[in-house]
């Protein structure tokens, strides 16, 4: 066997993506194979009720064995699944566990909060061919992660926070599109929230945006109605094209933004503007013009931990 086909699954708070990639064992590269990417919003809720609903649960399975039978038809010999804020937080993980483990076959591994940042980083940085400090930002349905390093020293600083584009959606949000004073108590949330950690960050030369929010972000601005990964990675977004993006969408229904904006804000419509509010009060708290944004993230993190804990070395991503 000179190469070995590995699946990983990001089961986020409002995504579920699948990465498909292949590793030769003799040059020790990875090649990416596909990226699938579904929406189900699994911690629609789960702030107050503390529970993953039934219907999401179902939704959950439905698309597992979707990516499960993608898998099987690329002759993946190895999957890993992740679990993140949703699973730490709900009362009912444990059984979704068992369902999913019973019902499809796989074993979803739920992660701390400081494993997330690790392995959002270690996807997120790879192969970027520079000794300078980055913060990587990774925004999900239902946490934040901050992370700061780089390729030599890896990691010097990371946090996890329990806000994300769902979280803050479900807080503050009762009717889209929401009104001017909705928007004011988002804005303070986020100051609320970031503030304390962003006086604790070291010095760090560059941001790197990671998940939905910059990857969509970068789609509008680019004026692509459907995901293209090798347009959008490594794409530059400033605070103006972030806060004319925020100016747009903050006065339209879920439907207009659909029509306006096609496939790239499918199962987000109404999330971006949360998503778009956190990226640019960072960008204003760390007092920067503009980030990176990258494609990558935990699911690729996932990947290049196992391989490293099997005792390889990973040359390249390709």
């Amino acid at each position: 066997m000179k190469k070995l086909r590995i699946a990983s699954i990001d089961i986020g708070s409002n995504s579920v993506i699948l990465l498909i990639a292949e590793f030769d064992l003799i040059t020790q590269e990875l090649k990416i194979i596909s990226n699938h990417y579904r929406t189900p919003r699994l911690s629609e809720g789960v702030i107050t009720t503390k529970r993953i609903t039934q219907e999401k649960i179902e939704l959950l399975l439905a698309i597992l064995e979707e990516f499960k039978a993608v898998c099987k038809l690329h002759n993946c010999e190895l999957i890993l699944a992740t679990g993140t804020y949703v699973f730490r937080n709900a009362v009912n993980s444990q059984e979704i566990l068992d369902l999913v483990k019973d019902k499809i076959g796989i074993q979803i591994d739920i992660i701390s909060g400081e494993k997330e940042a690790y392995l959002s980083f270690n996807g997120s940085a790879f192969s970027k061919n520079e000794n300078s400090l980055k913060l990587i930002v990774d925004i999900g349905g239902g946490s934040t992660e901050l992370i700061v390093g780089n390729e030599s020293d890896r990691i010097i600083f990371r946090k996890s926070n329990n806000i994300g584009v769902v979280t803050l959606y479900d807080l503050f949000i009762p009717s889209y599109p929401p009104s001017k004073e909705m928007m004011v108590e988002i804005r303070e949330e986020i100051i609320t929230v970031f503030d304390p950690i962003i006086k604790l960050l070291p010095s760090f030369d560059s941001i790197i945006a990671v998940a939905g929010t910059p990857t969509t972000l970068a789609c509008i601005k680019l004026n692509l109605r459907t995901f293209e990964e090798r347009l959008i990675d490594g794409l530059n977004l400033s605070k103006p094209d972030i806060q004319a993006i925020i100016n747009s969408i903050s006065t339209m229904d879920k439907e207009t933004i659909l029509e306006k904006y096609g496939e790239v804000v499918k199962g987000r419509e109404d999330l971006l503007l949360t998503g778009s509010l956190i990226l640019l009060g960072l960008l204003e708290l760390v007092n920067k013009e503009s980030l990176t944004v990258s494609t990558r993230g935990l699911r690729y993190g996932t990947i290049l931990n196992r391989l490293e804990e099997m005792s390889y070395k990973i040359s390249a991503i390709k």
